[in-house]
C-alpha cells in the first residue's frame, strides 16, 4: 500500500504541475477499449494459474500438502509480477514472452495509456500466455485423469455421505488426541 501511494502522489505532483487537465489524465481510469483489453489479456493469465493450482491440488492428499505445494508457485509468481515495479523495465519482445512479467507489463501499458507500444506488443504477449494456458491445462487433464476422481464411479453419493454428520453418525473419533467430534466442533 505504501509504494501505490508513493506512485500516485509522485504522479499527482507532476501533474499539478501540469494544471488541472494534467491532473485530470494522471489519476483517470482506462477507458472502456482499455478496460476490454485488459480483460482479454486476464483470461489466458487466469486459465494458466487455474490450471496449475489444479494439478498441484490433485497431487495432495491434504490441506497442509496442498499449502506446500502451491508455495513454490507463490514465491515463483511473485517476483515476475513485481519485477514490472521496478524503474526502467519497459515492455519489449524479451519480456512479453515471460508468462507473466509480460501480461503485467501489458496491463500497466494499458492503463498508462500508452496504446501504440500496447498494440505492438499485445500479440506477443497474448500467443505465448495462451500457449502456457494450453499446456497447463493439458497438464492438468494427465495430472487428474491418472490420480482418477475421488468421488466412486457407477453411483450416486449424497451431500450427506461426505461431511461431517457421516463421521459422527458412525461414531468415529477423528481427532483421537482430544477426542472431540467434528459434529462437537460444529456447534
Amino acid at each position: 500500500m505504501g509504494l501505490t501511494g508513493i506512485q500516485l502522489a509522485s504522479q499527482v505532483g507532476k501533474a499539478a504541475a501540469g494544471g488541472d487537465r494534467g491532473l485530470a489524465t494522471a489519476i483517470a481510469p482506462p477507458t472502456l477499449t482499455a478496460a476490454f483489453w485488459m480483460l482479454v489479456l486476464l483470461i489466458p493469465l487466469s486459465v494458466f494459474f487455474s490450471a496449475i493450482c489444479l494439478s498441484l491440488a490433485v497431487l495432495a492428499r491434504s490441506m497442509k500438502e496442498g499449502q506446500y505445494y502451491m508455495t513454490p508457485l507463490y514465491l515463483v509468481a511473485m517476483p515476475l509480477i513485481f519485477l514490472t515495479l521496478m524503474p526502467g523495465i519497459e515492455l519489449n519482445l524479451f519480456y512479453s514472452l515471460v508468462p507473466i512479467t509480460g501480461v503485467s507489463l501489458l496491463l500497466r501499458t494499458l492503463i498508462v495509456g500508452d496504446y501504440q507500444s500496447a498494440l505492438r506488443y499485445f500479440l506477443p504477449v497474448l500467443v505465448p500466455t495462451v500457449v502456457y494456458g494450453v499446456v497447463a491445462l493439458r497438464w492438468a487433464d494427465r495430472t487428474v485423469s491418472a490420480r482418477g476422481s475421488a468421488l466412486p464411479r457407477g453411483r450416486a453419493v449424497r451431500s450427506a455421505e461426505l461431511g461431517p454428520s457421516r463421521i459422527a453418525r458412525q461414531g468415529a473419533d477423528p481427532d483421537r488426541r482430544t477426542g472431540a467430534s467434528y459434529a462437537s466442533r460444529s456447534c
